[in-house]
């Protein structure tokens, strides 16, 4: 490789801690990009219907206790953090999920 190559390659090397402030910087300035969306409820025992799982395998896969499925399940309660995120990925993309879950096309 010769010099004049490799200084060209320095020249586009990219900046990814300058790239982060940047995006830090953006969001700073345009706060309403941080809002969430607003999703319609999530049916956890559809859900979980649609994987074919009983209530005990269900709560096994997502760690939780079954009594926690059951409170989302009734209304009594709602999943927060990575189980809604998990859920809603599920309830639209079950596909991808067996993909990456079971290697299922």
């Amino acid at each position: 490789m010769t010099d004049g190559h490799r200084n060209t390659l320095k020249s586009r090397k990219r900046d990814i801690g300058a790239e982060i402030i940047a995006g830090l910087r953006d969001l700073r300035d345009r706060p309403e990009t941080l809002k969430r969306s607003k999703l319609g409820p999530l049916d956890v025992k559809a859900i979980r219907e649609r994987f074919g799982m009983s209530q005990s395998q269900f709560s096994m896969f997502l760690c939780i206790s079954p009594r926690t499925l059951q409170k989302w399940e009734q209304g009594q309660r709602n999943p927060d953090g990575a189980a809604i995120t998990l859920l809603r990925v599920m309830q639209r993309e079950p596909e991808a999920v067996m993909r990456a879950l079971h290697g299922q096309p």
